[in-house]
Parts: structure tokens; sequence; C-alpha cells
């Protein structure tokens, strides 16, 4: 499996992860140290509350000594993912919360995360590719 970051302008080889604690994102992780970058966590807790998940990806940050930064994007998610796909459901069509919660939470809050840590590149465990 090959990893690849996305950079904005490739001056450092610091990289903000959406992480989960998941075997994706613990392998992206693992993978992106290999290449050299200086790795932090991402965790996006879509629920009110701080979850069990939210606990697992910190006892799995800390045991990989991978800082994680937590957010809490419960309002935003409920609005712009849950409310739409309910919306689409009862209109008879099978919406896909990810083609939406993609470009207006996820990309997003990796981003302005890159910006508060200095990072040039984001990444996530999803979409590897294996050559």
């Amino acid at each position: 499996m090959k990893v690849k970051a996305m950079k904005r302008d490739g001056h450092n080889k610091k990289v903000v992860l959406g992480f989960s604690g998941g075997v994706d994102s613990t392998a992206a992780a693992l993978l992106l140290r290999r290449e050299g970058y200086e790795v932090t966590g991402l965790f996006f807790e879509v629920g009110e509350e701080k979850s069990a998940s939210a606990r697992s990806a910190e006892k799995i940050a800390a045991q990989m000594d991978i800082p994680l930064l937590y957010r809490n994007v419960s309002q935003d998610f409920a609005r712009e993912i849950i409310e739409s796909f309910c919306e689409e459901y009862l209109r008879g069509r099978t919406p896909n919360p990810c083609v939406r919660c993609n470009p207006m939470i996820k990309f997003p809050a990796l981003l302005r995360a890159a910006d508060d840590v200095g990072a040039d590149s984001i990444a996530t465990g999803h979409y590897a590719g294996v050559h």
C-alpha cells in the first residue's frame, strides 16, 4: 500500500490526519511516519458527548505517540448531513452522506487543523490505493 498526503504548498513534512483510531487511520499514520511525516491526528466527534470512539482514538494515538486534536462537529453534522439525509430518504432517494460530509465538514476541519498546527498536508485513511 502506498500513502500520499494532499499537500498545500509543500514547505514542511507536517500532516494532519483524520484519525478515528480504526485500522484505516492507524495504518495511514504508520505509513505517513514511514514516509517521514510528522503526524497529528484529528478526531471528529459527530455526537454531542465525547464518545467511546474518541476515548479509544486517544488511547491509540497516545500509544503511537501522535498528538491528537479533538473537534466536536455535531451541530454542523446534524444540520448539514443528518437533516439532508432524512429529507432525501423521505423523498424516496438513497443519499450518500459522505458526498456531503467530505466537502462540508471533513476537509474544512482538516484544513483548519492544519493551519492551527502549521501543517502543509492533510490525509485520511480512506481512498487508499494498493500498488
